[in-house]
């Protein structure tokens, strides 16, 4: 009976010895498990014991993170692993991670044992091994990626340097889905000042905002060209925040940026150019009409000269020419007294009265004779005085004079012009050939615009209002179109035929009436037809305001 009680007893006893060895095999499989886990982890892996904070375990990687052996690591105090200034607060966050089973810290550091500190971002959790509670920290190092943050940070602070910095204005937006510009995503610093806009006020506009209205045609153009080439260059007069109306030249270029269309584009402010550039062309436009106009000046007082001998010539010989005649008429007339009886034939006395008619009419003849003459000798007279300079300084000048001498050198015999010269203070300080000039254009351009198969008019008045003279110039022509009226005043602009016309004697007045301080203006033509163009002077600019 106690044998068998004994055999009973080894029997259980192997059980669980058995069971014991599985058990110790299966935790043996676990530990090699969880040795091969913290082995393979990417990361620093740190055990700790929640009550006391000793650190009961760690991978490779936290050998290599901490620079420490395995052996000085276990048994370390958690604080430890970090530097001193900081290890009360990490202590907390120690005690934090306990209380709420997990946490994850970015923005921490550890301090290796040669003294380097190393960011790190630690994720922590809290649970059961071995039937103890114990914390398991996970560290990952962020050296590389601090080095990268910080690498990209000086990239994006050069990038963001050199862009408010560039000397042309540089704006981006996103094309929206029609093609047209959307708000501006990012702009420098010279784009503001060039529109007078804040960063803030620049972001909530698009680059339509800017331009002015009859330039809008344009931007659907820079549409087709940027889809077309990828780029586009343009100049447009865009308005600034101040109201003042600039000029820029604009480089578009297209691109890729987060995955959508983007627009770059480089301004410059071109106004200043723009204005030096037509000042120099206004000034050699005067200079080319000014040697024209002197050109025509010595020709003129050249033909005015031969033209005056001739006229000379004519009157001075009138007179005898006349007394000779007379003579003539006298020794007819008693011819045919004394010869009377031979005269009473049919045929003789057709032939005396003929003669008499001949007699009769020459006093007439005589008459047309010094009447063209005295006229041509008006003409070189008017011709002599269009072709004398006066110089180029403002004086005193009767500007009645001016045009009726105009008015006499423009006389045509298709184009009745008259004149009403209605202004009282007429004598005004002023450049008087330059004036001349202003006129003449004026009133050549009026007899011209009349068909020379129609009789035309022009009308010439004058007026006084407000320390100004006012000139009329009216005409019965073809008129100006519409769609050109606003072009008439611009240089080497034409509607004559090659030839025929600089397209610079609009565009020159305009300037010369300008430097008066004076204004040139087409008004409408009505139901009347033709052109009426108003010139206002100042009669004494001098007491005009700077």
């Amino acid at each position: 009976m106690a044998r068998v009680n004994n055999s009973q007893k080894i029997k259980e006893l192997q059980e669980q010895i058995n069971g014991l060895l599985q058990e110790i095999e299966t935790l043996q499989q676990r530990d090699d498990i969880w040795q091969v886990l913290l082995a393979s982890s990417p990361d620093a892996i740190l055990m700790a014991d929640p009550e006391s904070g000793l650190i009961v375990e760690a991978n490779q990687y936290a050998v290599d993170l901490l620079g420490y052996s395995r052996d000085e690591i276990i048994g370390m105090h958690q604080t430890q692993l970090h530097p001193p200034a900081t290890q009360e607060q990490y202590s907390q966050t120690f005690q934090e991670s306990v209380a709420a089973g997990r946490r994850f810290a970015k923005d921490m550091c550890v301090q290796r044992k040669d003294g380097e500190e190393v960011p790190v971002e630690i994720f922590s959790s809290t649970f059961v091994y071995d039937n103890k509670k114990v914390v398991v920290g996970f560290f990952r190092d962020m050296s590389a990626m601090k080095d990268s943050q910080q690498s990209l940070a000086a990239s994006v602070e050069r990038y963001q340097f050199l862009f408010n910095k560039a000397y042309d204005g540089l704006t981006v937006y996103h094309p929206m889905p029609d093609g047209k510009p959307g708000s501006f995503i990012e702009v420098n610093d010279s784009a503001c000042r060039i529109f007078g806009y804040s960063r803030g006020e620049m972001l909530r506009r698009s680059p339509v905002d800017m331009v002015m209205e009859h330039e809008w045609s344009k931007i659907a153009k820079v549409i087709e060209e940027l889809k077309a080439k990828g780029s586009a260059v343009f100049t447009i007069q865009v308005a600034r925040n101040d109201s003042r109306i600039i000029t820029v030249e604009i480089h578009d270029h297209l691109f890729e940026f987060d995955a959508r269309p983007t627009v770059l584009s480089i301004i410059r402010d071109i106004s200043e150019r723009v204005e030096t550039e037509a000042r120099l062309k206004e000034t050699q436009e005067k200079l080319i009409y000014t040697d024209k106009m002197t050109s025509l000046g010595q020709l003129v007082a050249g033909v005015a000269h031969e033209l005056n001998n001739t006229v000379n010539f004519i009157t001075g010989a009138t007179p005898s020419l006349k007394r000779n005649v007379r003579m003539l008429q006298v020794g007819l007339r008693e011819l045919f007294a004394k010869n009377s009886q031979l005269l009473k034939r049919e045929r003789s006395q057709k032939d005396v009265a003929d003669i008499n008619d001949l007699l009769a009419n020459i006093e007439t003849l005589f008459a047309n004779v010094e009447e063209g003459a005295r006229r041509t000798s008006a003409i070189v007279q008017n011709l002599k005085v269009f072709s004398h300079k006066k110089g180029e300084e403002f004086i005193p000048y009767d500007l009645h004079e001016i045009l009726a001498t105009n008015l006499a050198l423009v006389a045509h015999e298709h184009v009745d012009i008259s004149k009403d010269f209605g202004a009282s203070s007429h004598h005004i300080f002023c450049q008087p050939d330059f004036l001349a000039q202003v006129f003449m254009n004026l009133l050549i351009n009026a007899v011209q615009s009349v068909p020379s198969n129609e009789q035309g008019k022009v009308l010439v008045r004058t007026w006084n209002d407000d320390g100004h003279i006012f000139i009329s110039i009216r005409d019965n022509g073809t008129g100006v179109p519409e769609k050109i009226r606003a072009r008439i005043f611009e240089p080497f602009f034409t509607t004559k035929k090659v030839g025929t016309g600089t397209g610079l004697g609009l565009s020159i007045s305009y300037s010369l009436v300008e430097k008066h301080k004076g204004q040139i203006r087409l008004l409408s033509s009505g139901e009347q037809g033709g052109s009426e163009f108003v010139v206002s002077l100042p009669v004494d600019l001098r007491r005009l305001p700077e």
